[in-house]
């Protein structure tokens, strides 16, 4: 997170393992901005990712702001409670189940946005990595048209032969376009040419 900070002006966020109230305290208290909960199958499983991230009465997140890093070790207290209005929390849609319950999820007061895992949901259908099978196309399109249509804002990774143009163009707000492996392995394949 400081090599983040240092390099300039990012939000930073983080992929949870899961609902894990002590993992995701300690991530909000070092001062991530967003986090993000991988399969996200239904409105409980939402509901309780958004009670980790709360403080009572609204959720049962742990509070001892004299030792977070995110408050200043205390010097910012009363701005520290205040945080998590600003705090992205993102629901992964990784699988046919968590499709079936967009709708629902959206509707759990604190989630920020909905974000598509397009491999994930292909390994869900078992046809893993098949962008050109007719029912990935079908399932893909089906989970971006229901995320869209809640009016939460909509992440995705990109499949291969799509741009990040192509996707904001259908209203998606952030697009993952690589990671850092493959970005490293295609400049080594590069170099070899």
């Amino acid at each position: 997170m400081r090599a983040i900070r240092a390099a300039g002006d990012a939000t930073i966020l983080a992929r949870v393992s899961g609902p894990d109230v002590r993992a995701i305290k300690l991530l909000l208290d070092c001062g991530v901005e967003g986090l993000l909960l991988p399969t996200v199958e239904s409105a409980a499983a939402a509901r309780d990712f958004i009670a980790a991230c709360r403080y009572p009465p609204r959720g049962r997140r742990g509070a001892h702001f004299t030792v977070s890093r995110a408050a200043a070790w205390g010097e910012r207290s009363a701005q520290f409670r205040d945080a998590e209005a600003s705090l992205l929390l993102v629901a992964m849609i990784e699988s046919m189940k968590g499709v079936e319950a967009i709708a629902a999820i959206a509707k759990i007061d604190g989630i920020g946005m909905l974000f598509l895992g397009p491999l994930d949901l292909t390994g869900s259908i078992g046809r893993m990595g098949e962008w050109n099978h007719p029912e990935v196309a079908a399932l893909l399109a089906r989970a971006q048209h229901a995320a869209l249509a809640t009016g939460v804002p909509v992440g995705t990774a990109l499949v291969p032969g799509e741009s990040a143009a192509e996707c904001f163009g259908r209203g998606v707000r952030l697009a993952t376009v690589g990671s850092d492996a493959g970005m490293l392995r295609q400049g080594a394949k590069a170099s070899l040419v």
